[in-house]
């Protein structure tokens, strides 16, 4: 059995592109955090491909 990898993505801008891959490999990835300075783009990305967590602090994306 393989084991997901947790995902920080940082920044809104390109995030959708990287959010699509992970999507595609959704056995091996997850993604609990994205991190973006802007606010309504970042949250817009978490509500559309489900992220528990959004912030705009990356010392807080880190994923254990």
């Amino acid at each position: 059995m393989t084991r997901k990898l947790r995902v920080g993505v940082i920044g809104a801008g390109i995030a959708a592109r990287h959010l699509a891959g992970f999507g595609w490999n959704k056995e091996l990835f997850e993604v609990p955090v994205l991190c973006s300075l802007d606010e309504e783009r970042g949250k817009a990305l978490c509500e559309e491909y489900g992220i528990g967590e959004y912030t705009q602090d990356a010392d807080l994306a880190v994923c254990p």
